[in-house]
């Protein structure tokens, strides 16, 4: 399979095997999508795929998703045909998901090196688990300020 900055893994001949699926819902964020999905292609294990749902946008986002998908072979882009927010972009990606798990990102995420490393080790060790999740580090880019946004845990 393509190389997306490492191998775009999808093995599904090996009983167990992991694979990530990272979904992406993008609106009009062109100038940040590039650094996502650098962020998320670099992590180790690298993800099977990328897919980049993009909600309706207005800007250029499109055209530089296109240009992406060269760079990054392991790249899927859905364009939606109308606009249906966040929520909707994430279950179009998942139902386009063909990895064992999945990752949930953002088109302004920069995810830190060994993220991917450390949820499967916890994944691997609580088998019984549904889901991983982390902290997240919120960068206020006029101020520099930095806060952390916990975990969102499902009710």
């Amino acid at each position: 399979m393509a190389n997306c900055f490492g191998p775009c893994i999808m093995d599904s001949s090996q009983p167990g095997a992991i694979s990530i699926s990272v979904v992406i819902p993008n609106y009009n964020h062109s100038s940040l999508v590039r650094d996502a999905v650098k962020a998320f292609a670099n992590q180790t294990p690298a993800p099977a795929e990328i897919i980049v749902v993009d909600d309706k946008s207005t800007d250029d986002s499109l055209l530089e998703l296109q240009r992406l998908s060269g760079e990054f072979p392991c790249l899927r882009v859905i364009a939606c045909q109308t606009r249906g927010g966040a929520v909707a972009a994430l279950n179009v990606g998942l139902r386009a998901a063909k990895g064992s798990h999945v990752c949930f990102g953002a088109a302004d995420d920069a995810l830190l090196p060994g993220t991917f490393a450390a949820l499967l080790a916890a994944i691997v060790a609580h088998p019984q688990a549904a889901f991983a999740s982390c902290e997240a580090l919120l960068v206020e880019v006029e101020t520099g300020s930095l806060a952390f946004r916990p975990p969102v845990r499902p009710a």
